[in-house]
Order: C-alpha cells, then structure tokens, then sequence
C-alpha cells in the first residue's frame, strides 16, 4: 500500500525466514530497490530535460523578443496579418506613420482598419480585394493615404505571402513614405524645363546669326564656308529640336507630354539624320547605305521625336559597328505580319 502510494523506500524486515514468506519478503525488497533506483533516474532525466526545454524555452523567447525589436526599430513601416486578414503585427514605424496606436488596431480586418487613395484624392476600394486574390505573388506600387489636414501623403507599398509548409498563413506589408523623392523628382523636372527654356536663347541666336551669313548680308561666302554654314544651321536647328524634346520630357511628370503628329515623309528624316552622323561615320571609316522604296505614302509623326527614335538607332549602330564596317538602313511599306529581317511587322 505503501509503495502503491508512492513510498518506493518502504523494505519488510522479516526476511530471515526460512519458509516461503521469507523468500517472498526478499523478493520484495530487491523489487522494491530496482523500482527506487529506476524512480530517482527517472526523476533525475525528468529534471534534466524540465531543465533543457526551460532553456531552448528561454531561447525562442529571446529570439522572438530580438525578431520584434528589430522589426519594430526599421525605419520602414511594417504590419502583418493572418490568413483572414485580421492584423497580428505593426512596428513603431506604422504607428509614427499613419498616427495610429498598436492596440486601437490589432486583431482588426486590415480592409477595415486601412483606407487608401488615388492620386487624384478618391478611395481605393478594391486595392486589398485586387491583391488578396494573387495571394501567392509579391506586389509593389504606389498608394495615396490622406494624414491629419487630409493631405494625400504617396506611400510605396510592398506585400509579399508568408509561407509556412508550403502554406499561406498570412502577408508582411512594408510601407515607406515616398514624400521627399516626390519632390526631388519634382524639381528635376521643373530644372529641366527651366534649363530647356534658357537654352533655346543663345541657339536661337546661333540660328539668326548662321542665318546671316547664308544670307549674303555680311559677304559672299565660297562653296565651302556655304556647307559650313548650312551644317551648323542644320545641327543648331537640330539643337532647338532636342530642347523641345526636354521640355516634353519635363511635361511627362504633370502628363502635359505633347505630340503633334503631322503627315511627313519618313525617307527625308532618315536621310537629315544620316547627314547629320556622317562626321561619326567618317571617323571609323564606315561605309553607310540608305535604301529608300518609291511611292511610299506620308505617314503622321512628330517629326522631333521620330528624329530622335532614329537617331538613337544610327548612333548604336555607328557606336558597335566595328571600323571600316558598314551600316544599311532601309525604308519600305510592308503588309502587317510579314517577316522582316527576323522579326514580324506588327499589326
């Protein structure tokens, strides 16, 4: 009864019998011994391995612990959320940037606790639905919310799956106030459309003054100081063309981006810009062919940037064509989807 209630020192001191309850009560004491020693090993493994997960216990703790301090000191503002999208983490980042207090939104649907905008101050409502339904890709953009004054503050956002044995078990969104490059970008704009402006002064007076020359007023100018003077109108013509294009590059930024398509013969660009990069031509000793078809139809371009488009095809193909080679381009009307030199005409 004893042993039963835990008692395993407990011996029965009749063992100098000779008789059957001699040798049962003998029995009894070696059984009880071996139960005893078995017992206190037994406690001793229990108490090494209490002592063991105790540690690898403290372990994971001070690593969750260092995982949420590192997470909750980056600059970047971080909130994750649960397969049903009910939040379950947001650093100090998160708060300082959307004004908001850990506990006012934890447990709550991101969908509900969140409110982003467009550009234009309207509200996203399908944002979360549009990027919950790829949960298995990553997802970047660019995203609107409005601050204390209801000014629309721009906020890059990623999202990417967390994955647990090859199972979604929720997403990590990292946001970062984009504020500070809106307005570089800003002004790079607003100082390439200002240099643009102040660098069509002195070019407009390169053309009125080239323009003179040409015109006799100053002198009768030989054969040769005429092409001269008629390449450096051409390339200062080409110069004010070139600012205009920076200006259309400062209009992409406000979506003021203008084109004035006009109907044009492509052949004539070509050939102005061929005559423009023979000089580059001429120092590699490349040897240049221009094939033109005839009867080909105007076609509306703008001209400034179509110049630029094959410009920027000569100049690649002069700059990797090796010394001495050559260059062909060609202009002819085909039908859409035909096979030229390796690709296909689109439709």
């Amino acid at each position: 009864n004893k042993m039963e209630q835990g008692d395993y020192s407990i011996r029965y001191h009749g063992t100098g019998r000779k008789d059957e309850l001699g040798i049962l009560a003998q029995g009894f004491n070696d059984m009880a011994t071996r139960v005893q020693t078995a017992h206190e090993e037994l406690e001793d493994k229990v108490k090494e391995r209490t002592a063991d997960l105790r540690k690898n216990l403290d372990l994971v703790k001070h690593l969750q612990a260092i995982g949420n301090a590192m997470l909750s000191s980056i600059g970047e503002a971080v909130i994750a959320t649960d397969i049903k999208h009910r939040i379950t983490f947001t650093n100090l980042s998160f708060e300082s940037l959307f004004r908001v207090k850990h506990t006012d939104i934890l447990s709550k649907n991101i969908k509900k606790a969140l409110s982003f905008y467009t550009q234009d101050g309207k509200k996203n409502m399908h944002f979360f639905t549009k990027i919950f339904a790829k949960q298995k890709q990553m997802w970047s953009g660019v995203l609107f919310f409005k601050d204390d004054q209801g000014a629309l503050i721009p906020i890059h956002v990623s999202l990417a799956p967390v994955i647990l044995d090859k199972k979604i078990i929720g997403h990590v969104f990292v946001m970062r106030d984009i504020s500070a490059e809106k307005e570089i970008e800003k002004a790079k704009t607003e100082f390439v459309s200002v240099a643009s402006h102040q660098l069509r002064t002195p070019l407009s007076a390169i053309n009125w003054y080239v323009e003179l020359l040409s015109d006799k007023k100053t002198g009768k100018l030989n054969k040769e100081q005429k092409e001269y003077s008629q390449t450096i109108l051409a390339s200062s013509k080409r110069m004010v063309s070139l600012v205009n294009a920076l200006l259309n590059v400062s209009r992409i930024e406000t979506g003021r981006i203008l084109i004035e398509p006009e109907p044009q013969k492509i052949e004539h660009i070509l050939r102005e810009t061929f005559k423009e990069l023979r000089p580059l031509m001429a120092k590699k000793n490349l040897f240049s062919e221009l094939k033109v078809q005839r009867g080909l139809p105007l076609v509306p371009v703008d001209t400034r940037l179509m110049h630029i488009v094959i410009q920027n095809l000569l100049t690649n193909a002069i700059k990797y064509t090796p010394s001495h080679g050559a260059i062909h381009a060609s202009v002819q009307k085909v039908r859409a989807g035909t096979q030229v030199d390796g690709g296909k005409v689109p439709v």
